[in-house]
């Protein structure tokens, strides 16, 4: 068992949760933590409710965000620091997930609002005899053995398992492993093994101990023994059973991040609140940023049209938060640029439309090219989108496109100081370029010179192509 290195040096304690299924060890897990005399954690396991839910299951959800994310964690203090001291470094709960559902709900509660929670997560590989300790200590009340107490008390009892019930809990248990296995790249985390680890005795409590960042102690006071007699001892059906598990089919993760996402957005629609669809795509944007963006611009066009009202700048500035600097897929630009296009801060526009493309030439120029020509206001954002693309590099086949961009665009926005100063610096892209010398001639004649103007347009006219005729239509109109 390989460990991530400790926690650094705080005065806060360093916050846990001990994750995994029922019977899957957590519980002896639990018990190697909870008497150590630097952490602190209740005795009982914590419903998932409390990593989920969290404030919300005391509110009627019209809290401000800030007041959620800070009642959520003081919510965790409260409960994981019940029994915290003067030396305690560490405070956590153990939560046993009894479902998809109920992993779901835990793992967005942990990315959205404790970013620093450290997770240790207890793995069975044997499902069949997670299930079959499951129904055994359903059928017998027997949960945990502490001490030397026997395996078994009153008369042994055979179970017949339900093998569709088995099948389906088999699956939320694989899609589960998934889902958990996915906040390791996001967070500290530490696999501790029921079979190597705490049946076959491997675990090395120093490993939990340094991954919490406490003292590294010998355990004396865990009393709580894990026992895992064959599941053939107290169940009928094994053969039948272990069919089922041979066919079960293979568990796609990004199918199950996918579905995962799905019910987290359809639970922040349902709030109608954008801050926490916000903050949902940003808590699994590294799973798969363009599906955070497509779902959260289809969810802010949806609220615009339920409402009847435009964009706010606020809602476009959190959209474009949650792309973090990437290019938008194709599949939402139709939706960027009608955001764009409703904005009615061009600043604000502007900012959001640079950090959508990031340093892609390619898509600062279909961007633009999206918005609507016929909106003014947004003139400064197609031409700060047309140096983005300049800056980062674009083909000279594309220059025509640039061109063509901007003087759409400087026909109406008739800001010449800002015209003159692009054209400075573009002039080191373009040279001599037709299409520049026309867009020139354009600034020129908007700035009163002419002149130059007509030098510049003359020049282009007598040429052939696209420029050459749109000079001699310049020409043609300023007669």
């Amino acid at each position: 068992m390989s460990a991530p290195p400790p926690p650094a040096a705080r005065s806060a304690p360093t916050r846990f949760v001990v994750l995994g299924s029922q019977r899957s060890g957590t519980s002896v897990t639990q018990a190697i933590l909870e008497g150590h005399p630097e952490v602190a954690m209740p005795w009982d396991e914590t419903e998932a409710d409390l990593l989920g839910r969290g404030y919300r299951a005391y509110t009627f959800g019209l809290e401000a965000y800030r007041e959620r994310q800070a009642a959520n964690r003081a919510l965790f203090d409260a409960l994981a620091g019940l029994h915290a001291g003067a030396e305690t470094r560490a405070i956590g709960v153990k939560v046993a997930l009894d479902s998809l559902a109920a992993a779901v709900s835990v793992l967005n509660g942990l990315l959205e609002h404790h970013p620093e929670t450290r997770v240790v997560y207890v793995v069975r590989d044997d499902l069949l005899a997670q299930f079959a300790s499951l129904k055994r200590a359903e059928a017998t009340g027997t949960w945990h053995l502490r001490g030397s107490h026997p395996d078994h008390t009153g008369e042994p009892v055979k179970l017949v398992l339900p093998a569709d019930e088995f099948r389906d809990y088999a699956l939320g248990a694989l899609r589960t492993r998934v889902l958990v296995g996915s906040l390791a790249g996001l967070r500290p985390l530490l696999e501790v093994s029921f079979e190597r680890d705490l049946l076959g005795g491997a675990l090395d409590p120093a490993t939990l101990f340094r991954f919490l960042g406490v003292a590294e102690l010998p355990v004396t006071w865990a009393t709580m023994r894990k026992v895992a007699p064959p599941v053939e001892d107290y169940v009928e059906n094994v053969a039948e059973l272990r069919a089922v598990l041979d066919g079960l089919p293979a568990v796609e993760p990004a199918e199950v991040e996918a579905g995962a996402r799905a019910a987290l957005v359809a639970d922040a629609r349902a709030e109608r609140r954008l801050l926490v669809l916000c903050q949902r795509a940003l808590a699994w944007r590294s799973c798969d940023p363009d599906h955070c963006a497509a779902e959260l611009a289809q969810a802010v066009r949806e609220r615009c049209d339920a409402e009847d009202r435009p964009l706010q700048v606020s809602e476009l500035l959190l959209v474009g938060a949650v792309t973090g600097g990437r290019g938008l897929p194709d599949a939402v630009a139709d939706a960027v640029a009608e955001m764009i296009a409703v904005a009615a801060d061009s600043r604000a526009a502007e900012e959001w439309a640079l950090r959508a493309c990031g340093e892609d030439a390619d898509r600062a120029l279909e961007l633009a090219e999206g918005i609507d020509a016929e909106i003014d206001r947004v003139d400064r954002v197609v031409d700060a989108l047309i140096d983005r693309a300049l800056r980062a590099g674009i083909d000279r086949s594309a220059w025509p496109r640039c061109l063509h961009l901007a003087e759409r665009s400087w026909e109406r926005l008739l800001d010449l100081d800002l015209a003159e100063r692009r054209l400075g610096r573009w002039r080191e892209v373009f040279g001599e370029h037709p299409g520049f010398r026309v867009l020139r001639g354009l600034v020129r004649w908007f700035a009163g010179d002419e002149r130059l103007a007509r030098e510049d347009l003359e020049a282009v006219a007598g040429e052939d192509g696209p420029a050459a005729e749109r000079a001699r239509e310049i020409l043609e109109q300023r007669r």
